[in-house]
């Protein structure tokens, strides 16, 4: 496996011993503490979560569960931090207890959310969690497709509302007519089960490109103005 180290001026590649199948990463990465996750595909046809530890740069892979949704893993599942502390479990590599998947396919017809936890990473022993959202807010998606970003502070998940899709049968990007991008996000919480719409403002200059995206701060090591 290829690591890179970055110094201020310059970066340069290095091996690491720590063996790792050959893998293909399907989502963003997620960075608690000193580890880096991600969900991957194996030549296998297998989904696994990949866990990186930074400090004693070891690699390991845990199996997703099987027999399920996320077996498949379409485009509309990620990995967030879930429940506030993270407690470690297995090895030195092995995944916080409460990084968990988060599967939000068709969310915005049914408000229906799956939510799966790695309770023990030695036994791949997963826990299920399933969120419906009321009906009293299901007027709030309005057919919106969505894409998890990360969690705040308080634990809430970032939906980010989508303006792309892919045609089904060429798989060929389609991105919105410019006069259809949202500018706002949504908060959802889990614990409480409830959504909240945040308004994006001053979006004055947002039909200079069709193709935009929203990060989290706290993704964000270092802010620099220019």
């Amino acid at each position: 496996m290829g690591l890179t180290t970055r110094r201020r001026w310059s970066s340069q590649w290095r091996n690491i011993s720590n063996p790792c199948r050959s893998h293909c990463s399907l989502t963003q990465r997620l960075t608690i503490k000193r580890s880096v996750y991600y969900l991957a595909s194996t030549f296998w046809i297998h989904t696994v979560l990949v866990s990186f530890d930074i400090h004693y740069e070891e690699i390991s892979m845990f199996q997703v569960p099987e027999g399920n949704t996320l077996r498949c893993l379409p485009c509309f599942t990620d990995l967030i931090e879930y429940g506030g502390r993270v407690a470690r479990g297995g090895s030195r590599a092995g995944p916080p207890l409460r990084v968990a998947v988060l599967y939000n396919d068709d969310f915005e017809k049914r408000g229906v959310m799956e939510l799966w936890v790695m309770d023990d990473a030695e036994k791949n022993m997963w826990a299920r969690k399933t969120f419906v959202l009321d009906l009293s807010q299901m007027h709030l998606l309005s057919d919106i497709r969505f894409r998890v970003q990360c969690t705040t502070r308080n634990g809430e998940v970032i939906l980010v509302p989508q303006n792309t899709s892919r045609n089904p049968s060429t798989c060929k990007m389609i991105v919105q007519r410019k006069s259809t991008i949202r500018f706002h996000i949504f908060l959802y919480n889990l614990q409480n089960n409830h959504l909240r719409k945040v308004e994006i403002k001053d979006t004055s200059n947002r039909y200079l490109t069709n193709m935009w995206d929203i990060i989290g701060l706290d993704d964000v090591e270092n802010l620099m103005y220019l």
